[in-house]
């Protein structure tokens, strides 16, 4: 054990940097180290006595320009200049300038700090870590100067206890320079940038257009934050990582924004996207998005419409919230809509636009498609534009939350396929006045409440609205919850049933033998019987039996009088020869062909 011990402070210890003293190059300190067999040396505060205390003697004689160097040569010895310690120059009111070389990969907190004149930063380095309050107070800070802006993208600008952004001088600086070109018009992400750290472009004024790249993978907090007069983004990333929290912004809170542009490759709406954009007024969607991220639109008050594509397979919570503004939602794909999967409650931007447009149209008379069966949660909540809703057959499930809120029904129509209505279906419902369920037996739909629920009719005045149902089911309605709680109930529908279906529709039986006839829906058959009985005879379970050669047909009725019928072709010997065999099946048909002549 001992052993291992040693070796691990070893290994320790050959890895650590070792500090090598510290010296005077022109005006600046240094301390010199070495990590990895490479020498390296930071600036460090020059401490002088002064008045019987040592002080760092920079604020006093460093004026005008400052270069840092990218090396220092000592006593025949090369360092590269690799970082900046804290509060170095902090308090240096007489700097008007400074220049940091490629070399440097740390700046520490306060490493500025105060420098009240200085008016220009050039900043060669990249994925230098800057640390809080570098440049904190350097209120007359007019640009900052750099030669590549995928290297500027790559710089790590740090929280602080004094707001995280004084760590980027563009703070105050507001002008980026590349390359001695004043950033402005529109803002391209280079070719290669994946990553876009925090603070990226803090302050940074000028620039009218963002347009992020595909090759972008990864944008942090505030990136974009106070770009003031930026007021379109170009969003071609197809997936990119940001932070899923309440109150992540990217832009910050900028109200210049107007237009954001999602193309063609995006498949994902990131988390916290457009988060904060007060005065973004239109969002384009391209033809692949399939997921809108959490508090995507968080807060975009000026937002009025959002046109969804029928691509989109969920959008996650808060994506709209606090877009107070929205007036209206416009679709393509009405079967789309009410299978979207959207992920908790008041996620539906309906709950605030209440308008809902398909291919241009507002929709006021909801009919559900037929090729539904499951209408999903959330789907219609807060749709109070809606007068009526008619729910075709073939649809077996209600969600919950499905019609919550839609205020403006007057008139709810429910097949007889219904099998289960989840909680708060139809909360909030209120302007409810004809009720219409056409399923006989109220017990056999499923009611489901559960924790995050109201009851399916909360605020539905079923005390003044008529719950109407079908003739002769009213006994089961008024003893089944929550049907019950209708005070005006109305046997006044025809029963419909499903339409009746019987297979075989022709049944071929040599006399003798049975055949079990199969009738569907099973559990709504009232009666089988034959046309003729001395050809084919049938029970109450269906089964048929051919007694006698010839045609007949057997019928089965529903309990709604629908019918279905199969044509039982009984065959013996009917041409004589002895045998029963397709010959007599064809003496027969030619016999109900005469027949029918």
């Amino acid at each position: 054990m001992r052993t291992k011990i040693f070796l691990l402070v070893g290994l320790y210890l050959l890895l650590m940097p070792f500090t090598l003293g510290a010296f005077v190059v022109g005006e600046l300190e240094y301390s010199a180290y070495s990590s990895n067999g490479v020498d390296g040396a930071e600036v460090i505060a020059r401490n002088e006595l002064v008045n019987g205390r040592y002080k760092n003697i920079y604020p006093t004689v460093l004026e005008g320009d400052l270069v840092i160097p990218a090396e220092v040569t000592y006593e025949g010895k090369t360092y590269a200049v690799t970082g900046i310690r804290s509060s170095v120059f902090a308090d240096c009111t007489k700097l008007k300038s400074v220049s940091i070389p490629s070399t440097v990969i740390i700046i520490e907190s306060g490493a500025f700090s105060n420098c009240t004149q200085l008016e220009k930063v050039y900043m060669l380095c990249a994925n230098a870590n800057i640390y809080e309050n570098a440049f904190y107070n350097c209120t007359n800070l007019k640009g900052v100067y750099i030669n590549d802006l995928s290297a500027w993208f790559s710089l790590k600008f740090k929280n602080g206890n004094y707001g995280p952004a004084y760590s980027n001088p563009m703070y105050y600086a507001h002008n980026l320079y590349v390359n001695g070109k004043l950033l402005s018009g529109e803002l391209v992400v280079p070719d290669g940038v994946s990553a876009i750290g925090q603070y990226a472009l803090y302050g940074c004024h000028n620039i009218e257009g963002l347009t992020i790249g595909n090759g972008v993978t990864s944008i942090a907090d505030m990136a974009f934050a106070d770009c003031s007069d930026l007021q379109y983004v170009n969003w071609k990333a197809a997936r990119v990582n940001t932070n899923p929290n309440s109150g992540v912004r990217l832009f910050g809170t900028n109200n210049s924004i107007k237009q954001v542009t999602f193309g063609d490759e995006v498949e994902i709406i990131p988390h916290s996207a457009c988060c904060g954009l007060s005065a973004l007024e239109s969002v384009k969607m391209g033809k692949n998005v399939r997921s809108i991220g959490y508090y995507a639109f968080e807060f975009c008050t000026s937002l009025r419409s959002v046109n969804l594509p029928r691509t989109i397979e969920n959008i996650l919570a808060n994506a709209f919230n606090g877009c107070t503004g929205l007036e209206a939602i416009h679709i393509e794909d009405l079967k789309w809509w009410c299978e979207l999967d959207f992920q908790a409650m008041r996620v539906n931007p309906l709950t605030l636009a209440h308008h809902l447009y398909l291919n241009e149209e507002e929709i006021l008379d909801l009919t559900i498609p037929n090729d539904v069966t499951t209408i999903k949660q959330n789907a219609f909540q807060g749709a109070s534009a809606l007068k009526s809703l008619t729910v075709p057959e073939g649809v077996t499930e209600i969600q919950g939350h499905a019609f919550e809120d839609c205020s403006g029904l007057a008139t709810v129509n429910l097949p007889v396929t219904i099998k289960r209505i989840y909680g708060s279906a139809f909360n909030g419902c209120s302007g409810i006045k004809d009720f219409n369920c056409y399923f006989p037996d109220p017990t056999i739909v499923e009611v489901k409440q559960d924790v995050y629920t109201v009851d399916v009719f909360d605020k539905v005045p079923t005390t003044t609205c008529t719950l109407n149902i079908p003739i002769g089911s009213i006994n089961k309605f008024r003893s089944t919850e929550p049907w019950r709680y209708f005070l005006n109930i109305s046997e006044s529908l025809e029963q419909p049933g499903l339409p009746l279906e019987l297979s075989p529709m022709v049944a071929q039986l040599p006399v003798g033998q049975t055949l079990e006839l199969s009738a569907s829906p099973v559990t709504d058959v009232a009666s089988w019987q034959s046309d003729d009985t001395k050809v084919a005879t049938v029970t109450a379970a269906g089964v048929v039996k051919a007694v006698g050669p010839g045609s007949a047909y057997v019928t089965v009725r529903d309990k709604y009088g629908k019918t279905a019928s199969c044509l039982v072709l009984a065959t013996g010997d009917m041409n004589g020869d002895g045998l029963v065999n397709i010959g007599d099946v064809n003496v027969l048909l030619d016999q109900i062909l005469q027949q029918e002549k």
